[in-house]
């Protein structure tokens, strides 16, 4: 169970459970250093057997911080998610400073109906937040994770 902003109860959707593995973070990590400062964003895939793997997306939108994601280039990981018999179970994208939602990012987290894992590269290694838009009342519930 998580909570929303507004402090209720919320029950979090099945794919909202997943955390990135440490194989799986360290490979979210080693993309958000090659960027070079650059904003990152890809799906985390996972098979029937807790396998995970990280498809980077190309990023669409034009500046360092933001991104944006085109229907082909999702169609292409949904394609190869279903070639290697893996599930898209979230979006994952990075923040340079932190791992808070913008407005932007609430309203197309909302809209894409699968779980968000905020990352962002610290001294200390990955930190990751996940975010889920919860069936019953479209609130965002939240959960940390740090890994390094």
């Amino acid at each position: 169970m998580t909570r929303s902003r507004a402090s209720k109860p919320v029950q979090a959707l099945n794919k909202a459970r997943v955390t990135l593995t440490p194989r799986a973070a360290e490979v979210v990590l080693t993309a958000l250093r090659d960027a070079g400062g650059t904003e990152v964003t890809g799906f985390l895939l996972q098979d029937p057997i807790g396998y995970q793997q990280f498809v980077r997306a190309r990023n669409l939108h034009g500046w360092q911080r933001g991104f944006f994601v085109s229907q082909s280039e999702y169609a292409r990981v949904q394609r190869y998610a279903h070639r290697s018999q893996q599930d898209i179970v979230a979006l994952v994208h990075s923040h340079i400073s932190s791992t808070r939602l913008s407005r932007e990012d609430v309203e197309s987290l909302r809209a894409a109906r699968i779980p968000w894992i905020v990352v962002r590269a610290s001294p200390k290694g990955l930190e990751a937040v996940k975010y889920a838009v919860t069936p019953e009342c479209n609130a965002v519930g939240k959960s940390d994770r740090r890994y390094g």
